[in-house]
């Protein structure tokens, strides 16, 4: 998907926000690469530079809490892999996450914290945004 493309499909759900969120600092997915040691899906990098542009509902996780969260769920829950990036809290526990082993081409996974099969909720996070059972 474009990046022009991933605009119109977030702008056409959701308002633009004013003040920008400071959550997600303009390092975001630079400082989120560093850590896990990968490089993300294009499409995530460019659906991650507009977040804090709008009022996107969810739990996205900011970059710090990407990794509190990470560090969290590698020292307390059986289920969740090294090789998961967490980047939106379901809320009950469960993890949306991307691979960092088979980034860039990483299908987006659903980890629950009391189940240990991992779901593919989609095949790319292009895909996943394409969603309107996840995403919209």
């Amino acid at each position: 998907m474009s990046p022009e493309a991933i605009h119109a499909l977030i702008s056409g759900y959701y308002k633009p926000s004013s003040p920008r969120d400071l959550r997600f600092p303009t390092d975001d997915v630079d400082r989120i690469e560093r850590y896990f040691g990968c490089v993300v899906p294009t499409d995530f990098r460019v659906f991650r530079e507009l977040l804090p542009g709008y009022g996107v509902e969810g739990d996205h996780l900011p970059p710090d809490e990407i990794e509190a969260v990470y560090e969290s769920e590698i020292a307390h829950n059986p289920n969740f892999a090294k090789s998961h990036l967490p980047f939106y809290s379901v809320g009950n526990g469960d993890h949306i996450c991307l691979s960092i082993s088979a980034c860039p081409n990483s299908p987006v996974l659903y980890v629950a914290h009391d189940d240990p099969t991992v779901s593919v909720l989609a095949p790319s996070f292009d895909a996943f945004l394409q969603d309107p059972d996840w995403f919209g």
